[in-house]
């Protein structure tokens, strides 16, 4: 698998995961959790992919009793999520 192919797969994922009943607080640790491995981004989507990943990532994505909600309001828990929409979007090759 490329890295363009496994990017597209790992966003969808995170995409997937993001619209839970727990709320989108979770849905964007739930997205945290596809995105945090992923290494290899073509050159690109390099810096949008990592300013992505620093906001996800700024806290832990969970304790030693499971995940945990990220720690934002829910107006920039819902722009990093249309963030990460418009970047997968991207990476798709735009509509």
């Amino acid at each position: 698998m490329s890295d363009h192919d496994y990017l597209k797969q790992k966003l969808f994922e995170a995409l997937d995961n993001l619209l839970t009943e727990k709320g989108l607080a979770m849905g964007l640790t739930y997205a945290g959790v596809y995105l945090q491995h992923v290494r290899n981004v073509p050159d690109q989507f390099k810096e949008e992919f990592e300013q992505i990943k620093v906001a996800l990532l700024a806290t832990p994505l969970g304790t030693e009793t499971g995940y945990a909600p990220r720690d934002m309001t829910p107006e920039a828990a819902a722009s990093l999520a249309r963030r990460i929409l418009r970047f997968y979007t991207e990476v798709m090759g735009r509509l």
